[in-house]
């Protein structure tokens, strides 16, 4: 029995199947959008810390001035 073929889930998955296919690609779609908006949204952050960065490495170092101890 371990071997046979459940008739009834494989049925139901049939029908999944074929009932869902609108909503498969709808689900799809969704997903791909919402990974292109994930993708914008790490480039302009990399684009923002590399010009951060950029920014850091221009700006003149500050020396230490004042009075010596001692």
């Amino acid at each position: 029995m371990a071997n046979s073929i459940d008739f009834t889930t494989l049925a139901v998955g049939a029908l999944i199947g074929i009932g869902c296919r609108e909503q498969l690609k709808a689900a799809g779609r969704v997903a791909a959008v919402t990974a292109s908006n994930l993708a914008t949204v790490a480039a302009t952050a990399a684009a923002q810390v590399a010009q951060e960065a950029e920014a850091g490495q221009q700006a003149p170092k500050a020396g230490r001035k004042g009075k010596k101890n001692g």
